[in-house]
């Protein structure tokens, strides 16, 4: 009877730290897509619908770029090296995203 409450006390807990680890992935992916639109705008288009962002050739915005773009929340243009070019999903035309 033991192991059966110790078995699902330990179930328990792995979801729950499954959940609590969705939940801090999800608020860094916010924290880093905050701090690309603060670092990577151009100036021109501060309140432009279509904004595109660059990294300015600065590896700790070009990496979180790249990160944001693996998890589906930026979309990237171009790169070379350092520089990148890119725009948030809902600025894509034609697809409705």
């Amino acid at each position: 009877m033991f192991s059966e409450i110790h078995e699902e006390w330990e179930e328990a807990a792995y979801r729950r730290g499954l959940a609590e680890g969705k939940a801090e992935r999800e608020q860094l992916l916010e924290d880093l897509a905050d701090m690309v639109n603060q670092h990577c705008r151009y100036a021109g288009e501060l309140h432009a619908e279509n904004v595109k962002l660059d990294s300015l050739a600065l590896s700790a915005n070009a990496s979180a770029m790249r990160t944001l773009a693996q998890h589906g929340r930026f979309v990237i243009e171009s790169e070379y090296g350092r520089r990148v070019i890119g725009h948030w999903p809902e600025n894509q035309q034609g697809d409705g995203i």
